[in-house]
């Protein structure tokens, strides 16, 4: 071997000891500041009971002595960083992620902001990504700052919901977190000589974009909400009924699916279920009408019926900020009861002209009797008859249809006058009966066969 050959070897053998000693001493000091900072770090601080940092907290001690891996595209090294290194400048943290297109732009402003203020400013990115794809990242984009990664102690201290997220630091204490467009040269070099600076504060609020907005607070509180149309479960009351359309919306609750679509298309109903046709199958229907279904006063077998109550009644309101009117309220609640009973059990409801068996309100005479004298409008439903004083001819018939159970009452009176009338509960089931009533006031109800739009629920394509 000859010396040239022996000096080759000699130095290559120098350079991988200088490597492992190398290696060694980095570990040993990363090993060295963790081990520091966690004997620093009184119990109070623990990773998962860290109190969020606001503006104008003083930052703890335990994070000026808190060291970070960072990497920069000057340097190939894994290095550490402390942040008690930059405690008389104006520190500002950067979070970011590569997938972050605004993060990716504010980093090249932030880029040559460090270097037009190296001496009084320290811009610190921060990212949860690991070292490898943000040194990659850094490297692409040609950027000089160093940035930490798989960060994820700062976020505690300075929580956020969205990114590109930034933290001013200055004099030990937390400055601002404002937005991203707030860090430019006139506000750096005003906070650089404390001077007051007005920064228009990050808004932030509890946000998990997986959940539905406003529900428990996602997203912000009812004061955000300018319109919305849900379907629910029933609510645990032993209560249902309908809020009525107003301009801003309507509130339906406890009912099943066919009071549900009564409400809906009571354009077409008038509020009576004989206006509405189910050409369900027997599943279907048991399984999504009340039938017999009743408390009985038996606490066992009730529990069946209760259940059934809670998986198969249901709620719907609409809410708008602005007015919709009634037209529009009622197309959506239809299109949303469609689309969701459509999707639920296969379900729709649809408007059809069927020839039916009929009551007819009819004139035969005089109805001054009939007309309202003009007294206080009012309804009253007492034990032995149903009390109405100045109420439209739509009240009326509403309580003549009680007379047939099946058989839907029409009114072809063409009275566009407020009435007054008494009506017995006694003629109820008796037509006879109430024709002799009705005459008193020319009236009379005859029976036909009517082409009439009846509200169908079917099965989907059936």
């Amino acid at each position: 071997m000859n010396n040239k050959t022996r000096n080759m070897k000699t130095t290559t053998c120098y350079q991988h000891l200088l490597i492992i000693f190398s290696i060694i001493v980095i570990v040993s000091c990363v090993c060295a500041v963790k081990q520091a900072s966690a004997q620093a770090e009184p119990a109070a601080t623990a990773i998962g009971e860290i109190k969020p940092l606001k503006i104008g907290d003083k930052v703890p001690d335990e994070l000026w002595d808190q060291y970070f891996p960072v990497v920069s595209t000057a340097n190939d090294q894994t290095q550490m960083l402390s942040f008690g290194d930059y405690k008389d400048k104006l520190i500002i943290l950067d979070f970011w992620a590569t997938w972050c297109a605004p993060c990716i732009s504010s980093l090249g402003k932030l880029d040559t902001l460090q270097k037009e203020f190296a001496d009084d400013l320290v811009i610190i990115p921060t990212s949860y990504e690991p070292e490898e794809k943000v040194r990659k990242f850094f490297k692409e984009k040609g950027l000089q700052l160093p940035t930490a990664f798989e960060e994820t102690l700062l976020k505690k201290y300075f929580p956020y919901r969205s990114i590109p997220h930034q933290v001013w630091i200055k004099d030990g204490k937390v400055l601002a977190i404002p937005e991203t467009a707030y860090t430019n040269r006139v506000n750096i070099q005003k906070a650089i000589k404390d001077i007051p600076v007005m920064l228009s504060e990050k808004k932030q609020v509890d946000f998990d974009s997986s959940k539905p907005l406003l529900i428990d607070g996602n997203g912000g509180g009812e004061d955000r909400l300018l319109f919305q149309s849900v379907i629910t479960k029933r609510i645990n009351t032993n209560t249902a009924g309908v809020v009525p359309v107003n301009e801003k919306g309507v509130l339906f609750y406890n009912g099943s699916v066919f009071d549900l679509f009564g409400e809906a298309y009571s354009d077409i109903t008038g509020y009576s279920r004989k206006k509405i046709i189910n050409e369900l199958p027997d599943s279907l229907t048991q399984l999504l009408d009340y039938g017999d279904r009743k408390l009985i006063g038996d606490y066992e077998l009730d529990q069946e019926y209760l259940k059934w109550l809670d998986e198969h009644t249901f709620c719907y309101n609409l809410y708008s900020r602005i007015n919709l009117g009634k037209g529009t309220i009622y197309r959506v609640m239809k299109n949303d009861l469609n689309d969701y009973f459509s999707a639920a059990f296969g379900i729709q409801a649809i408007v059809e002209e069927r020839t039916m068996e009929c009551l007819v309100l009819e004139k035969i005479g005089s109805t001054d009797r009939l007309l309202s004298k003009g007294a206080k409008s009012r309804y009253k439903y007492e034990k032995d008859h149903t009390h109405l004083v100045n109420k439209n001819m739509g009240m009326l018939t509403g309580v003549l249809n009680t007379i047939d159970p099946n058989r839907i009452l029409l009114n072809h009176t063409n009275i566009d006058k407020n009435i007054d009338m008494d009506f017995p509960h006694a003629l109820v089931n008796n037509l006879e009966k109430s024709n002799e009533f009705l005459k008193g006031y020319g009236l009379r109800i005859t029976e036909k066969k009517l082409p009439i739009e009846m509200v169908v629920i079917k099965e989907i394509n059936k």
